[in-house]
């Protein structure tokens, strides 16, 4: 759990490649997937949607779709994410078809870092045009995995919701809560390091802390803990 936090301190996206191949049996035959893939399949990226401004998540999808659990993309989500981190790769028809899996595997973080580790399988909806893989997390504490040429805001989104994830949020808590909650990596750091109080790694953060315990940073994540 440690580790997740770090990551999420020093917002550093993690990634996991995959190859694009078809199996038979146990035998993987990657050059006669490479000749499919020009002629029906396409390779997209997978992006990330957060449409909460108090909760982080880390995960990662594994494609189920070719008969041998492969895992395409890991890595930590900030709150209010728009899309454009772009990793690779899946491949899709040119055409949708049924019996498209993936799995996500997540764990959601709120600000105290209170966590929940949650798993789902999903068969990726009809699409009309293949486009990047997006996965929405929604403030209901759902999942949405959408297919989409274009990400939230543009009128070719194919997101449930149209908004991004700003100016939804701005127009539900105001643009003083929601811009709070961007993303300040050396501010998340610090913070992370006060709440868990690692010494061996933040003690210059907790001295100072304790040198100058007026200090408003100080006492909204350490004094108060």
């Amino acid at each position: 759990m440690i580790l997740f936090y770090k990551i999420l301190a020093s917002s550093v996206l993690l990634v996991a490649l995959s190859g694009c191949f078809s199996s038979d049996d146990s035998v993987v035959k990657p050059v006669v997937a490479a000749a499919a893939q020009k002629s029906d399949t396409v390779n997209v990226s997978v992006d990330v949607v957060n449409y909460n401004h108090d909760y982080s998540y880390g995960f990662t999808l594994t494609d189920l779709s070719q008969g041998l659990a492969q895992e395409v993309n890991g890595g930590v989500v900030w709150p209010l994410a728009s899309g454009g981190s772009k990793s690779c790769c899946l491949s899709l028809p040119l055409k949708w078809q049924a019996g498209l899996k993936v799995r996500l595997d997540w764990e959601e973080s709120d600000y105290y870092h209170h966590t929940k580790s949650l798993k789902q399988e999903f068969e990726i909806a009809p699409y009309k045009e293949p486009g990047d893989l997006y996965v929405v997390f929604h403030t209901d504490h759902s999942v949405e995995l959408v297919v989409s040429p274009a990400e939230p805001g543009s009128p070719q989104w194919a997101g449930k919701i149209k908004e991004t994830p700003l100016t939804k949020c701005i127009g539900e808590h105001g643009k003083k809560e929601c811009k709070r909650w961007l993303p300040n990596p050396e501010a998340d750091y610090h913070n992370t390091c006060l709440h868990l109080k690692k010494d061996e790694d933040c003690q210059e953060i907790l001295n100072f802390c304790k040198e100058n315990p007026d200090d408003n940073h100080c006492v909204q994540n350490f004094n108060n803990q």
